[in-house]
This record gives C-alpha cells, sequence and structure tokens, in this order.
C-alpha cells in the first residue's frame, strides 16, 4: 500500500510548483554554469566541478522540503482531514508513502549532475584531469540530500503543519548550513564535514584529505533518522527501534568523518608542499620542462605547448628552465596537523618556477611570460610586499614580451603586449589609471596572481612595434646582442635603433605599487 500511495503521491510531486521551481534552479544552474559561463570560468580538474555538485543540489532539496510539507498537509489546508481519517489506510502508511516520493528529487537531481557535468565536458574546454572515486561520492552526496529533504518535509508536515513552518526551515537552515560548513576557520578542519556543504580552502584539493563516503554516509543516515522522526508522530511500530538504530550508526559516522588528518595523511601531504618532485612527472621539450602531480598530466601537456616555443626563441646559452606545480595556497589552511609534519621544511622548489592548477587564459599567457622573464634573468614571482620590480624602458622588458609571444598569431601577440584593463560593472566609473597600470602586460591577477615586473606604456608600443616585424629577422638581432639586451643597461630604444625601428623617447616614471585580484 505504502508503495501504491508512494506513486500516487510522486505523480502529484512531479507536478507541485515548489518541485517545479527546484527543478527551474537545476535548469539555470546548468544553462548559466554550464553552457554560458563553463568555456570561461571552468580551467580546472574534474575534481573541482564534482565537489560543486552537493552545493548546486541544495536549491532543489530546499524547494523538495517545502513540496513534501505540502503534501503530507493536504488534508489540513483542503479541509478533508475528517475524510482521510475515514479511509482504510493507517496514517504510518500514509506516510511511508510520502517518505518514498523520496526517489523523484533524488532522481532529478541525479538527472542534473549528468546533464551538467556533460554540458561542461561539451563547453569546458580547458576542464582536466581523472574521476575517480571520490568524484562518485560526491555525487552520491548530492543524490542523498534531496531525498532528506523530503524526510525533512514529511517530518515538519507532521509535527508541525503550518504553512509557513517548511519556508521558516529552509531560511533558518541557510546560515546554519554555511556555519557548519566553515568550521576550523582559517585551516580546513574535517567537522566541516558535518554541514551538508562543507566549504573547502582556496588552494586545490590535491592538498585536502576528503572523507567523501564518510560524508555520503552521514547523509544517509540524517535521513533515515529524519524520516523516523516523521513516522514517530503516527505511532508506527518498530519506528523507536530504527530512529536508535539509524541514530547510533549516524553518530559513528559522524566521529568517524569528522576525525582529524591521520599522521600519515599529514605526512602524505607535507611531502606533496615540501618535496613536489617525488610525486609529479614532467613533460619536456628541448630546454623547458613542465612538471605537474600525478593526475594532471593533461595540465602539463597543455603548459608544454604554451611555454616550448618561448624557449625554443631564446639563444642555445640560456639555461633550462623547469616549470613546477607546486602549493599555492595559505600554509594555515592546511591546519596544525599538516604544520606539525612539515617541521619547518619549505614550500616547494625554490629552483623551479611555479605553476598553479588552472588553465585560464591567463595562466597560460602568464606561463609564456614567467618563461620569458626568466630566459631574460628577470624574476618570475612578484618581491616582498607583491612589488614588481620595475623594467620601465630596460630594454631586457621588451625582450621577455617579444619571447613570449613566440608561437601566437598576430592578434593574440598583440594582446600580450597591451595592458591588461580590469573588469568593472562600471567602467565610466574606473579610476584612472597609473603610469603601472597603462604599461602593465601582466594577465588578470586574479587569475594569474601578482605580476614580478613592471613596464612602462612606451615599453608596450615598442614590444608592439617588433611583433610587427619578420620574426627571423628580429631573432637574429636579438641573439647576436643578447648580453647586452638582457642586461639592465640597454635601453628600449637601443633595442629600437638596432631593428632600424623608431624610437619612442623617454619612458614615463613608473613607481611600482602592488597589483592585487579586483574581481
Amino acid at each position: 500500500m505504502a508503495l501504491a500511495l508512494a506513486r500516487a503521491e510522486s505523480s502529484r510531486l512531479s507536478v507541485d510548483l515548489w518541485f517545479g521551481a527546484g527543478l527551474g534552479f537545476c535548469v539555470l544552474l546548468v544553462t548559466l554554469f554550464g553552457w554560458f559561463w563553463a568555456p570561461d570560468d571552468v580551467a580546472n580538474p574534474w575534481r573541482l566541478v564534482f565537489v560543486q555538485l552537493p552545493l548546486m543540489a541544495h536549491p532543489l532539496t530546499g524547494m523538495a522540503v517545502v513540496a513534501a510539507h505540502r503534501a503530507v498537509t493536504r488534508a489540513r489546508r483542503d479541509g478533508a482531514e475528517e475524510l482521510f481519517a475515514s479511509c482504510p489506510i493507517a496514517p504510518g502508511t500514509r506516510t511511508a508513502g510520502h517518505l518514498l516520493t523520496a526517489w523523484l528529487p533524488a532522481a532529478a537531481v541525479a538527472l542534473f549532475c549528468a546533464t551538467y557535468v556533460a554540458v561542461v565536458a561539451v563547453r569546458g574546454e580547458s576542464v582536466y584531469g581523472p574521476v575517480d572515486g571520490r568524484a562518485l561520492g560526491d555525487v552520491v552526496a548530492a543524490v542523498l540530500l534531496p531525498a532528506g529533504g523530503v524526510a525533512l518535509g514529511v517530518a515538519l508536515g507532521r509535527w508541525a503543519p503550518w504553512r509557513a513552518v517548511p519556508m521558516v526551515a529552509v531560511a533558518a537552515l541557510v546560515p546554519l548550513i554555511a556555519s557548519l560548513g566553515n568550521i576550523g576557520a582559517p585551516h580546513w578542519s574535517n567537522a566541516r564535514q558535518i554541514s551538508t556543504w562543507p566549504q573547502y580552502p582556496a588552494h586545490d584539493l590535491i592538498f585536502t584529505m576528503r572523507p567523501v563516503w564518510w560524508h555520503a554516509a552521514w547523509l544517509a543516515g540524517l535521513t533515515v533518522v529524519v524520516a523516523a522522526v516523521g513516522m514517530a508522530r503516527t505511532g508506527a511500530r518498530r519506528t523507536v527501534a530504527v530512529a536508535v538504530a539509524a541514530a547510533v550508526f549516524t553518530a559513528v559516522v559522524g566521529i568517524a568523518e569528522t576525525r582529524s588528518i591521520s599522521h600519515d595523511g599529514a605526512a602524505r601531504i607535507a611531502s606533496l608542499v615540501a618535496e613536489p618532485e617525488r610525486h609529479q612527472s614532467c613533460r619536456v621539450n628541448g630546454r623547458v620542462s613542465v612538471c605537474a602531480y600525478a593526475g594532471y598530466e593533461d595540465f602539463a601537456a597543455a603548459m608544454i605547448g604554451e611555454v616550448a616555443p618561448v624557449m625554443a626563441a631564446a639563444p642555445e646559452g640560456v639555461p633550462p628552465i623547469v616549470h613546477r606545480q607546486m602549493f599555492d595556497g595559505d600554509l594555515a589552511d592546511l591546519g596544525p596537523e599538516v604544520a606539525r609534519a612539515m617541521a619547518g621544511r619549505p614550500v616547494g622548489d625554490p629552483t623551479a618556477v611555479p605553476l598553479d592548477f588552472e588553465l585560464f587564459p591567463a595562466t597560460r599567457t602568464a606561463a609564456r611570460l614567467r618563461t620569458a622573464l626568466a630566459a631574460v634573468g628577470l624574476p618570475t614571482e612578484a618581491g616582498d610586499g607583491r612589488l614588481p620590480v620595475v623594467v620601465a624602458g630596460q630594454a631586457r622588458g621588451v625582450v621577455s614580451l617579444w619571447l613570449a609571444a613566440r608561437g601566437l598569431d598576430a592578434d593574440g601577440a598583440r594582446k600580450l603586449a597591451t595592458a591588461f584593463v580590469p573588469w568593472t560593472p562600471n567602467p565610466d566609473e574606473r579610476p584612472p589609471p597609473s603610469v603601472q597600470d597603462r604599461g602593465m602586460a601582466w594577465p588578470d591577477p586574479c587569475h594569474a596572481g601578482p605580476p614580478p615586473v613592471a613596464w612602462a606604456p612606451e615599453d608596450l608600443a615598442a614590444a608592439r612595434a617588433i611583433l610587427g616585424r619578420p620574426e627571423s629577422s628580429v631573432r637574429r638581432v636579438i641573439h647576436a646582442q643578447w648580453t647586452r639586451f638582457t642586461g639592465a643597461a640597454a635601453t628600449t630604444d637601443d633595442l629600437l635603433d638596432a631593428l632600424g625601428l623608431p624610437r619612442v623617447g623617454p619612458t614615463s616614471p613608473v613607481m611600482a605599487h602592488p597589483v592585487s585580484c579586483t574581481p
């Protein structure tokens, strides 16, 4: 009888306006994040796509709470409680029928996950990496959430049948979920797993031990506990035993998922941070290498294609350059267990040029520029206080721009040697750019990080003029006087004179100031 009721109630749930609103949220998420924004915003490993799925399931989950509550309280709203009471079906059976409708929103979220991943695979050209068991755990967690939403809606409907209750409950849960999901800030803490959405740090997930399957079991246990609470209102047999068993199971799982990182786990993360070379493989092309962690081989393949033409254009005497993925976050985020395992060791490989974990156009351009800057002997990272080294009016700064543009078409090369203009919703209200801003060829710092050097506007004009000349003739002149043009004494006009191009004249004075992300 419960299954028969579930079929009938599922049919009614499928046309409920609140459930329809939840489906609308799913369509909106696929359309915006998958179809429109994925080409520009999804340039990460697949694991970062999957870890967002439980968060995306929350809107439908909230709507499922309200829809289930409305279904349970239909007799009260319609004034038909006596009619329902006269039916031969026991209240417990009717409650079980409502609970069994959880399959519908769960199936909707499963379909949403499959659709979203498929759209991202088609539209997100720079998403990469393997899809492992933890990704499946994220999908399971996302599917369990709306089932829990139905259980909560049914329990609220049985114990608090007033119309405003589900909306108030959903509104109250939002800040609670956010607060629980940020326990232990600023560093990572597995205590966040008790939230339906544990908020992960900004660094790549390879540096985080995620108990995804324990978390999925926790959500399943909570769902059964809440469902048992709803059944208890109808006096159904064995409800107490089921509730106690589910509560014990959930408590055990909760303890397991909130445990601190083990000694071995902390040691592994510390090794990933302090000794990246032990966990990486390298792609080599001539005198340049790109080294990436296991599972990030696609990243290395993409980046070697960016930096190899740059290094190939440098003279044979330039030493080999190694690019390496390294921890790109705040050590405090890793937690005290990892801090102890680090034992004071430095982060990463100080001899390598650092790479991050994203394949945005800005990070690709930054890798090109870092290769060129390393080739001419300039820093590849911002200095103390995030201040760039000023190379205004110096030939080596222009040479680095010419090198970085190797392998690009004419439009791409010209864009590389053009000042970056940050996006703002109100361009007319943007403050006047400084001289450094007008000469800043470094790409978006939100993705590429702070710039290591600062050019003058005249340097960019000179670089664009040089990029318009045949590569072979420019290469011949630069190679013949490499030592001179990569020294601090040679000016931009000296380089232009050697190439037979008009001078740009005295460069504007550049006062270095930090450049930060301003989304």
